[in-house]
């Protein structure tokens, strides 16, 4: 029912299977689920068009953008180099600004829910893309929760992977895992 009503395969389209377990088990611990994600209507239309093109009452609806975090946007431009993704000339802009939408509306939505009640805890499963401090965890330290940790997976995949991951942290932790 729930894969039903929240439309799982169009929004998400990630295996089922890989979040079952865990919301499973928050539901036999009455734990709460929170949706955190922007709405994929807005966030592919910025993808595909710019956030100019947004009607002006989804563009009301967005949370604070920082746009201008130096380190963020260089990790950005490295992924898309690194993955040799190709872009058209203002390609780049256009899925910054998707992604930063994406690590906004997380943090707001968390930090929102966790301002309600000093004793709640959340924990956010997101890609490795938003796990670090300058992703998702930043802009949710910037809403005022200081209490935030971030914890990226990392595959090891060859000789130096750890290395350079403590060399320029972003993450406060590391998850190591091997590809087996």
């Amino acid at each position: 029912t729930m894969l039903a009503r929240s439309g799982w395969k169009d929004r998400w389209r990630i295996d089922w299977g890989f979040y079952q377990p865990i919301l499973r088990l928050a539901k036999t611990r009455g734990l709460s689920i929170l949706a955190l994600n922007a709405p994929g209507e807005i966030t592919r239309v910025v993808s595909r068009k710019g956030l100019d093109a947004l009607p002006a009452s989804d563009r009301a609806a967005l949370p604070e953008l920082d746009l201008k975090n130096d380190s963020h946007r260089a990790f950005f431009r490295r992924t898309m180099d690194e993955t040799k993704h190709p872009l058209p000339k203002d390609g780049l802009e256009r899925l910054y600004t998707s992604m930063v939408i994406w690590d906004e509306t997380m943090a707001h939505h968390a930090s929102e829910w966790l301002k309600t009640d000093k004793r709640r805890k959340v924990i956010i499963i997101a890609g490795s893309g938003h796990c670090r401090n300058d992703g998702t965890t930043g802009r949710i330290r910037r809403r005022g929760i200081e209490d935030v940790v971030s914890v990226r997976p990392v595959v090891v995949d060859g000789p130096g992977t750890i290395a350079d991951l403590l060399v320029r942290p972003e993450a406060d932790y590391l998850w190591v895992m091997t590809p087996d």
